[in-house]
């Protein structure tokens, strides 16, 4: 009975006490856009503790009357933004201003995965390739892929080798970008090198023609590959695949899988693998023999993104044996006439899976770090670190104690590092600035008895740019940009001194010259260049179905290092090949014009343009040299005045 009664007395304390808060209180605020701090009109405020909702008005403002001290969930949304929860301890009558994220990007990522000919927010004339139409290229090069893009071609010097080619350019003069990362591979080496990239990696791929992407470099004067991977989702999901590809010629396939788990904490992980196995391709006739390949690919990325800040891991390894049809290995200019008359290889063996010399092996290793911090009112700031390491290695026919013993060994170690500032707050401006360098060290094998086609160097690049992005009115669009780079290359290298001499540098560059040795010359050669690129222009939408631009572009790149120090024989083109010392940097002037119509199942895009190239670098042949292997045809990189495309 007592226990009743202390029971009942409790009770009625607490209903008095409850009675007795003082629930005056009032909270109050508005609920803003994050990028612009614009108001959100019938934002939605929802009290979890109360199970109350209050609507926000014209000015985004909210307020509730009447509570009382204590603990509070409130949850706020609207349309196309991810809700945000605050959990608010209110002791007195306070203001809560409300950010949330209006999904501007990714409504605009949808619209340009939607039609593949953007970008729709810049004069710049661009094809994306979708997901799904990627899927189709699974056992196919980035190469096969890309030459389904109008203006993009692909150069092939094997049935793995291709090379894409943008508005007649390739190689260094194309740029590279696999998920926000420049792509360093060696791919100034030459028509037998193909980017390392495993297509399977890719959600979308963009081409942008002409050097308008001055935030990845400003010496792309044929145009820039922007590889894409998939997009984080904000929600707990797990999402995997797997494709697989046979074909007969070659009598192999390829099978890839992904695996991408995402969290709505933030936290996410992404897997890619691929593996492809192919044997000697077939002619109608006979086996073109020792024309097998074997590639194998992962990609790995940890990740935690929320809208306002976020950081990512990845590590990727790229992995590939190409056999060198046999035939095709030419000692000598004897054998290579003998070659084009006899109508048929010299070499016919039977079907094999086997891939021996000639061969290509390549090995590439990536590392990225990234980080952003999204500020209220203001933009989005990145900052990105990668390192590269890439082997190759080349082997030739090769007899006695150098048998399997590579004829080229190359490693290249690249460090880039970049910072990219998004300023988004204006209603119909967005500004993008940003720094970056990149410091890079080749290393070649000094022990393969070969004289080495390109020597040891270090390189380093700095650069910084500035564009805009300003929407007139509904139907027009302006941008424009500017980058600089700072490019500067340290060589170490031995020449012979007659071939020093007859190239007329002992007069020309004296100040390089460390040594003699022999009958050989060592020398460093130290270069730098400054390359400028500008980019500005306009797109007029006359309705959603049809729109035109104009962009005009100039730009510089700068020599690589094969144009600058090759010297030697090529064995995988089995050609002698000489660079030059005094090559000036190249200057590109550009107009690409587009029309694009879209309705339906129509889609229709011209693209007339005009690039006027002053001093283009290209490899002519300038005779034959007899060594103690035979005679091969020799190539030297010469400069012309003016090169028109177009």
């Amino acid at each position: 009975m007592k226990k009743r009664i202390l029971w009942l007395l409790m009770m009625l304390f607490a209903a008095l006490w409850t009675t007795a808060q003082d629930c005056t209180y009032t909270l109050d605020g508005t609920v803003k856009d994050y990028h612009d701090n614009s108001v959100l009109e019938l934002a939605q405020v929802y009290i979890e503790t109360l199970q109350k909702t209050i609507t926000t008005d014209e000015n985004g403002y909210f307020k509730i009357d009447n509570l009382c001290a204590g603990t509070y969930v409130i949850v706020a949304s609207h349309i196309d933004c991810d809700s945000k929860k605050v959990v608010l301890e209110l002791k007195e009558s306070k203001r809560l201003d409300i950010l949330l994220e209006h999904h501007i990007e990714d409504l605009q990522a949808i619209k340009v995965i939607a039609d593949v000919h953007d970008d729709h927010d810049s004069s710049q004339s661009s094809t994306r390739i979708s997901k799904k139409d990627l899927q189709s290229y699974s056992g196919a090069t980035l190469g096969d892929a890309l030459s389904s893009v109008p203006g993009v071609s692909s150069l092939k010097t094997g049935n793995s080798v291709v090379k894409p080619i943008v508005h007649g350019l390739y190689g260094s003069r194309v740029t590279i970008i696999n998920d926000g990362m420049r792509q360093q591979d060696q791919e100034w080496g030459g028509i037998e090198h193909a980017p390392n990239i495993d297509v399977n990696t890719a959600s979308s791929i963009q081409v942008v023609k002409g050097a308008s992407a001055l935030r990845y470099g400003g010496d792309a004067i044929g145009g820039t590959i922007v590889i894409d991977q998939a997009r984080v989702i904000s929600k707990d999901t797990l999402i995997g695949s797997v494709i697989s590809q046979l074909q007969s010629n070659g009598r192999g396939g390829s099978v890839s899988g992904s695996v991408n788990n995402y969290s709505k904490s933030g936290w996410y992980q992404q897997a890619t693998t691929t593996y492809k196995k192919l044997g000697d391709y077939d002619a109608p006739d006979y086996v073109l023999s020792n024309t097998g390949s074997e590639t194998a690919a992962l990609n790995l990325e940890l990740g935690y993104k929320k809208f306002e800040y976020g950081a990512s891991l990845k590590y990727s390894f790229y992995n590939s044996t190409l056999g060198i049809l046999r035939a095709s290995h030419i000692g000598n200019a004897s054998d290579l006439l003998t070659s084009i008359n006899s109508g048929v290889p010299s070499v016919i063996d039977d079907f094999t899976y086997s891939i021996d010399a000639p061969r290509q092996e390549v090995n590439h290793h990536s590392l990225q770090l990234g980080a952003f911090k999204r500020f209220a009112d203001f933009g989005k700031l990145e900052v990105d670190y990668s390192l590269q390491i890439n082997n190759r290695k080349e082997y030739d026919i090769r007899r006695g104690a150098n048998s399997g013993r590579a004829s080229l060994d190359i490693d290249l170690q690249t460090h880039t590092i970049a910072t990219h500032l998004i300023i988004d707050k204006f209603k119909k401006t967005t500004i993008n600035t940003g720094v970056d360098g990149m410091y890079q060290i080749n290393s070649p094998n000094p022990d393969t008895g070969v004289r080495r086609l390109i020597p040891d160097y270090n390189s380093y690049r700095v650069g910084a740019y500035g564009s805009l992005i300003h929407q007139l009115n509904d139907n027009w669009i302006l941008d424009a940009g500017l980058r600089y780079d700072r490019f500067h290359i340290d060589a170490d290298k031995f020449y012979q001194q007659s071939r020093w001499q007859d190239l007329g540098y002992d007069l020309q560059f004296p100040q390089f010259e460390v040594e003699q040795v022999g009958n050989q010359i060592l020398t460093n050669p130290v270069l730098d260049y400054n390359l400028f690129a500008f980019t500005a222009g306009t797109k007029y939408f006359f309705n959603d179905h049809y729109d035109v631009s104009v962009n005009l572009s100039t730009a510089n790149r700068a020599p690589n290092p094969s144009e600058l120090f090759s010297d030697g024989l090529h064995h995988a083109l089995a050609t002698i090949e000489l660079g030059r010392l005094d090559l000036k940097k190249e200057q590109s002037y550009k107009v690409n014009a587009t029309f694009h119509a879209q309705k339906g199942y129509l889609d229709i895009e011209v693209n007339p343009y005009v690039n006027l190239i002053d001093n283009f670098i290209q490899l002519v042949p300038t005779g034959l040299e007899t060594t103690t292997r035979g005679a091969f045809p020799v190539y030297q990189y010469e400069q012309i005045k003016q090169d028109y495309m177009g």
